[in-house]
């Protein structure tokens, strides 16, 4: 062992004190100096490269290290982004080696003004893109390729790296305004201390100003976030910006979630956590007309994100209202998308679902009382890429379901007389007595069998052997609005039009449409209806023409002739207006039938005859040149031009093609 020589050690010492009191004297003499210089240089940086203009009244020191702003005023052009009566910054000593956390913040009596075109300035007010986001940001929806492991982490850790070990902020205003919008956010009181903090905040945008409680804990060395929001006035809180942005309503009553983040490994990280809402509600236009109330609502997340997959794993579970499944999602992005969505096969009791359905969704089904087990089961792939081989499976089983009350729909009205309503752009056009008594309506067997054909082969091959669905001419649907990128192909049966049309309001919304779905499986899955019933009022009730509503009254419109007499060309033609009755006249050129139908008659008469539903000698004569005689004739003229939305137009025999393809017809 070398010994110690105590007079050197204590010289040392002494030489290392004199220079660290030199260091400190040094500091002290020359800090306030060299912060303003600083301060100064920063300024300058910020106008020449930015146009932005940074003062204060006054800056200095307290105590080692904090720094003091007084009246900071930070400005771009003629818009005061930032100012603030006072600011207080305690770096810590790493900062010296390229750290941005801070020890300590406060800040009072400040006001943050952002807008829209702030954000998205191409150099940018508040911070420049790099070139590698740039890139992302400029690629087309096909091209760009986001490494979602890394972008997930990435932003967790720079968020929570900047955030202090202590942050007091008092009277603090953010206002974001995007054109004639905007949203103020104002901080009444925020702290944070020990991984925890609490928060006193209002908002307010064009239409309402709220008060909110906000609390919870941030712990960054364990990677695990959680926080709880509570409205302190009233029982709803509305986000903000939602309704005056997007014309939607967005509130609860209270909020909360708790999230854990892994590290990322073999290029994977995962996020698991759960998130608690009551009294959850939305409104939007698409969704539903009413307000859709969840009184609570859950989730247990698990999602995996890789270099270019988000996964939802099947052990997370939804639940709502006291109904729950496992869902499964998983999003690939590898130059085109890969989309999965499923549901596992899951037995439930029935009435746990119809009590569960939110209040705005669903009307139909208020007050309808069941008995015994449903099944349920979903699957769905798609490859943009390839959506040919695009994979598609819903599936509800009756496992002893009985229904013992209808709800505030009828199920069973069809069998009965009934009055028939037809809107038309929201307004009553028109009231159908369905019944025999109606002169205008008219049983099955009084209809010519040749057009009953022509409409089932149009509009639904398999109209009597599916139970309501036809999932190849949905699935054909879904594929072909892919290819196109629009909607331009359906997959509604006899069933799902009669259901809509006589059971449901015209409104265009996604609940309707489930509502519709649930309404025909109950309807062909408990016989409610029998098939040649519901094929009798729908050819009664549907429209034809303007303002001309069942066959007995279209085959007068048309052909001055009773429905029984109707041959195979005027039953072809009635068939082939049917998904546009009202520009039947675009079918139309020098009032003779245009040359396109052609192919439209051969291929509807062809699945026909395959059927045997008509023979050889039924076609003898059959061509698409038909005489209107009727008040139809009226609505035709010489110089009738095509109609860009005319689907017979564009396709006269695309109709046949959704739903009549071969496997559909044997």
């Amino acid at each position: 062992m070398i010994p110690i020589n105590k007079h050197k050690l204590l010289f040392y010492s002494r030489i290392a004190g004199l220079i660290l009191s030199i260091f400190f004297l040094l500091y002290f003499m020359f800090r306030e100096s060299a912060l303003r210089y600083a301060f100064k240089a920063i300024s300058r940086k910020a106008l020449t490269s930015r146009n932005i203009q940074i003062s204060v009244s006054d800056l200095k020191f307290n105590g080692l290290k904090t720094l003091v702003f007084s009246d900071l005023l930070i400005v771009s052009a003629k818009d005061t982004l930032f100012c603030a009566d006072s600011m207080r910054v305690n770096p810590r000593l790493s900062v010296l080696f390229g750290s941005k956390r801070l020890r300590s913040f406060y800040l009072n009596n400040a006001k943050v003004n952002i807008k829209a075109e702030y954000l998205w300035r191409a150099e940018g007010i508040f911070f420049k893109v790099n070139s590698d986001t740039a890139n992302v940001l400029t690629a087309s929806k096909d091209e760009a390729n986001i490494d979602f492991a890394n972008l997930i982490y990435s932003l967790i850790n720079k968020a929570t790296s900047l955030i202090p070990a202590r942050v007091d902020v008092l009277n603090t205003k953010v206002i974001y305004t995007n054109a004639n919008l905007f949203t103020e956010f104002y901080c009444e009181s925020f702290h944070f201390k020990s991984r925890h903090y609490a928060a006193s905040l209002f908002f307010r945008d064009n239409k309402d100003k709220q008060k909110i409680m906000l609390e919870g804990t941030i712990d960054t060395r364990n990677r695990n976030f959680n926080l709880v929001l509570r409205k302190i006035e009233g029982k709803t809180f509305l986000v903000p910006y939602i309704e005056p942005r997007w014309d939607a309503r967005l509130g609860f009553d209270s909020l909360s979630m708790s999230f854990h983040y892994s590290k990322i490994k073999n290029g994977k990280i995962t996020l698991d956590g759960s998130a608690y809402a009551v009294n959850f509600f939305v409104k939007q236009k698409a969704v539903s007309p009413y307000n859709v109330l969840f009184k609570k609502g859950s989730i247990n997340f698990n999602i995996l994100a890789g270099s270019n997959f988000l996964e939802l794993d099947s052990s997370s579970l939804l639940s709502f209202n006291g109904f729950s499944f496992n869902p499964y999602l998983r999003f690939e992005k590898e130059n085109k998308v890969h989309l999965k969505i499923a549901i596992p096969r899951k037995d439930f009791v029935a009435s746990t679902l119809f009590d569960a359905l939110p209040e705005g969704l669903f009307t139909s089904f208020k007050g309808l009382k069941t008995t015994g087990d449903l099944s349920y089961r979903l699957f769905f792939d798609v490859d943009f890429g390839n959506p040919d081989n695009l994979i598609f499976i819903s599936e509800m089983k009756n496992k002893g379901m009985r229904i013992q009350h209808f709800g505030n729909a009828n199920l069973r009205m069809l069998n009965d007389t009934f009055t028939h309503q037809v809107f038309d752009k929201g307004e009553l056009v028109r009231e159908i007595f369905v019944s025999p008594s109606n002169p205008s309506y008219l049983k099955l067997e009084d209809i010519s069998p040749l057009l009953r054909y022509c409409v089932l082969t149009s509009e639904d091959g398999s109209f009597f052997y599916h139970n309501g669905f036809n999932e190849d001419a949905f699935r054909s649907s879904i594929i072909t609005n892919i290819k196109q990128k629009r909607f331009a192909r359906g997959g509604s049966t006899i069933t799902m039009q009669l259901v809509k049309n006589t059971f449901l309001n015209r409104n265009k919304t996604i609940s309707r449409k489930v509502e519709e779905i649930l309404i025909v499986w109950l309807i062909e899955n408990y016989r409610l209806v029998s098939k040649e019933r519901m094929f009798e009022v729908y050819l009664n009730i549907i429209e034809w023409g303007p303002s001309i509503y069942g066959i007995k009254e279209a085959s007068e419109f048309y052909f001055k002739k009773s429905p029984s007499a109707l041959n195979l060309s005027e039953s072809v033609f009635l068939a082939s207006i049917i998904p546009s009755p009202k520009r039947f006249m675009y079918s139309f050129k020098d009032g003779v039938l245009r040359e396109s139908h052609n192919s439209y008659y051969q291929l509807l008469i062809g699945h026909m005859l395959h059927r045997n539903q008509i023979g050889q000698s039924d076609t003898f004569g059959v061509n698409p040149f038909i005489s209107l005689k009727g008040r139809a004739t009226d609505f035709i003229k010489a110089d009738t031009i095509v109609s860009n939305d005319s689907l017979l137009i564009d396709n006269p025999f695309q109709i046949i093609e959704i739903f009549s393809t071969p496997e559909n017809i044997e």
